[in-house]
């Protein structure tokens, strides 16, 4: 009996350690290696060019404390006929939403921070009309591909009341 009593114990100071509690609502963190984690089962995304297609891979995201948006990193892989393979890397930040129906978490307003190939960072070389259509084409694919799903069998994802990055961390908030 008394180590049922230890163990309730534990198990209640561990979550109220990862939670914030309030009157009407519960706040868990999801901590970014369950974003990675959820990422590499999504990725690679292939997406269709007038000319070619462009391959994103390997997603590595982080939320960045002092923005308070996600952070992404992937490689790029741009396969155009009668050209050789190119790859690079790309950086990417945007903001979050939830689809409720779905219980699906997307990035959205994705900017470009930081595009390389071949080791050699050329966004501050690209033309604002190449760049722009860079980043309809990053918009595309992170429209189509969540970058977290809460698990919908629980009954915990009926009661979601809100998701939002706040001080570097991105908070599930659930209610009534």
């Amino acid at each position: 009996m008394k180590r049922i009593l230890f163990f309730y114990l534990i198990l209640l100071v561990f979550l109220s350690s990862c939670a914030q509690k309030s009157l009407t609502s519960y706040t868990v963190e999801i901590p970014d290696s369950a974003i990675n984690n959820y990422l590499k089962k999504e990725f690679p995304v292939t997406q269709k060019l007038k000319i070619g297609k462009l391959i994103i891979k390997d997603p590595k995201a982080n939320i960045d404390d002092k923005s308070n948006k996600l952070k992404l990193g992937s490689t790029l892989v741009l396969k155009i006929p009668f050209v050789p393979e190119q790859t690079g890397k790309i950086y990417v930040a945007g903001n979050i939403a939830f689809d409720q129906q779905k219980k699906e978490l997307y990035l959205i307003n994705p900017t470009i921070e930081n595009l390389s190939f071949n080791n050699q960072n050329i966004s501050k070389y690209l033309p604002s009309n190449t760049k722009s259509m860079l980043a309809q084409v990053v918009e595309e694919v992170f429209k189509q591909t969540p970058i977290y799903k809460i698990n919908d069998r629980s009954i915990s994802g009926k009661f979601i009341k809100d998701i939002k990055i706040q001080n570097g961390k991105l908070l599930l908030t659930f209610g009534l």
